[in-house]
């Protein structure tokens, strides 16, 4: 009875615990400087990592609407992480240095800026970590007067069908059409 109550925990572990067994040492996996808790207050968080993503992408696999470039992006995620966050009055501005800091930090170990938008009130950056024609890593800070996002997925994806996928669901232009090996 015990080892079966040993090794269920650790099928739940590695299944849904599991979300950072080695993702941290991808090339895509980003240190993000997340909010202190007297600055904002977390909202939403979730990060899915290998084991949960390869439970989806079994049952994901039976649905036959998805196009085959869809496909390929779901096998090729290791981990997906998001949080959001309310934030505490007077904190935009320390927030806003935050995320300067991090696209500063990962433009240093290479990561390549995409978008990067700094009005009085929002600061947005998304940023990729390329390897070749792949995109290892995407990173999508945002944070205004309100709330704050730290955005990070890990995988090998292709940047020509990101680009597809994102002009199907997004109905327009996508950000990373011009995104070629030039940018390396």
């Amino acid at each position: 009875m015990i080892l079966r109550c040993v090794l269920a925990g650790l099928v739940c572990v590695i299944l849904l615990g599991g979300c950072s067994l080695g993702v941290s040492f991808e090339p895509g996996y980003a240190d993000l400087d997340y909010p202190e808790i007297w600055e904002a207050e977390a909202e939403e968080s979730f990060s899915i990592g290998p084991g949960l993503l390869s439970l989806a992408r079994w049952a994901i696999s039976l649905d036959d609407q998805l196009d085959d470039g869809e496909h390929e992006l779901l096998q090729n995620l290791r981990s997906v992480r998001v949080k959001t966050y309310s934030l505490k009055e007077g904190a935009a501005a320390n927030i806003s240095e935050r995320i300067a800091r991090t696209r500063a930090a990962l433009l240093r170990k290479g990561w390549t800026n995409i978008v990067s938008v700094r009005e009085e009130q929002s600061h947005s950056a998304i940023l990729v970590r390329l390897g070749g024609e792949r995109i290892q890593g995407l990173v999508i800070l945002h944070s205004d007067a309100e709330e704050a996002v730290f955005f990070n997925v890990v995988g090998d994806i292709s940047v020509q069908n990101l680009t597809q996928i994102s002009r199907k669901h997004l109905h327009g232009e996508s950000v990373l059409a011009g995104l070629t090996s030039a940018h390396l």
